[in-house]
């Protein structure tokens, strides 16, 4: 997967990624909150989340140690899911900044960034096609 090969680059090559742990349950970001840059998962794992009408929140992806979250956000305003720990988790924060002046700069990161988004672009479309199918069950 991409978003594994970038996540290990960018633990790799990024100086200064900022440490941290979560509890579990705790909210790492929520959707619609200013993005302030992407997240590692060394540890533990993160379900990301949308608001659901039904039960509250949806689970739309359990992300993993190796794992790669925020990243869209990184060249966006707000982030767009929210993002809490399934289990203690520990993770290497990476400021936005520093994820473009890599885009920018290092023609493997870039082509890794482009890959893993394009990735997440093609996972929303298949979510979205089963919501839509199951809407129709209704």
């Amino acid at each position: 997967m991409n978003r594994a090969a970038l996540a290990q680059l960018l633990t790799e090559v990024v100086t200064g990624a900022k440490r941290q742990a979560y509890a579990s349950g705790s909210n790492l970001f929520k959707q619609g909150e200013p993005a302030l840059g992407c997240y590692v998962i060394q540890s533990g794992a993160v379900e990301l989340t949308l608001p659901c009408a039904d039960s509250g929140e949806m689970v739309v992806e359990l992300v993993h140690a190796g794992g790669l979250i925020g990243l869209s956000g990184s060249f966006g305003k707000n982030y767009i899911l929210s993002a809490r720990a399934a289990s203690d988790t520990s993770v290497a924060f990476i400021g936005r900044e520093k994820v473009r002046h890599l885009f920018e700069t290092h023609s493997e990161a870039k082509r890794l960034m482009l890959l893993a988004l394009s990735e997440n672009i093609e996972h929303v479309q298949r979510l979205t096609a089963t919501l839509l199918s199951r809407s129709g069950d209704d």
